[in-house]
């Protein structure tokens, strides 16, 4: 049987040509080409930024662009402590 299922870049190029600012978490484990577990696992420790609506977790789809480019995040004012 064949995977239908959009992976890493595809998957990126996906959500933003279809104008999505928010991913689910299974549509980041599939950008980040982890399993949901992971993504669930990093949302819960505060690695992977999102925000919560209502029950649903969204990750911003230019933080997930930003991860794949390989661009570091900014630093917070202040620094980190």
């Amino acid at each position: 049987m064949v995977n239908d299922r959009l992976c890493g870049a595809a998957k990126l190029a996906a959500l933003e040509a279809a104008g999505k600012l928010f991913a689910t978490p299974a549509e980041a484990a599939d950008v980040l080409e982890r399993d949901i577990k992971s993504v669930r696992a990093g949302l819960d420790r505060g690695e992977i930024p999102a925000v919560r609506v209502g029950p649903r977790w969204q990750i911003s789809v230019k933080w997930l662009r930003r991860q794949a480019d390989g661009v570091p995040e900014p630093e917070t004012a202040g620094g980190a402590r």
